[in-house]
């Protein structure tokens, strides 16, 4: 569960463009991340740059709707961490919201986010109530 408790104080961090909490827990070494329209960014200052940016942009609020731990053995008999998780993702563009929902799939590594994947699409808009 320390996967679960990691990610729910990642992902607090983001909402609170905390970016000092954000790089104390990606990894040390080797981190990267893929963004939803295959972005790659590599090391935590290239993370720390994306998000700056993208916070200033996007003003991005995710709301949690799951986190499932995951172990994997790979070939050589090595033990992965995962954690997936699920959310509903609102951005603030032009003074328009836009609701998203995205999918994560994090490798927690020692403790650290060492790299994750997002996964997003945009959410259909709700039906108007009679």
């Amino acid at each position: 569960m320390a996967a679960v408790s990691l990610w729910e104080t990642y992902l607090k961090a983001h909402n609170e463009q905390d970016l000092e909490t954000i790089a104390a827990l990606n990894a040390d070494k080797d981190f990267v991340a893929y963004g939803p329209k295959g972005e790659v960014i590599k090391g935590t200052e290239a993370h720390m740059e994306f998000l700056t940016a993208w916070f200033e942009q996007a003003k991005p609020k995710w709301t949690t709707k799951y986190l499932i731990t995951n172990m994997y053995t790979d070939s050589e008999g090595n033990i992965q961490q995962w954690i997936t998780s699920g959310h509903d993702l609102t951005l603030t563009v032009d003074g328009k919201e836009v609701k998203l929902n995205q999918v994560h799939d994090g490798l927690v590594v020692d403790g650290k986010v060492k790299m994750f994947t997002v996964n997003e699409r945009v959410l259909a808009p709700e039906p108007a109530q009679e």
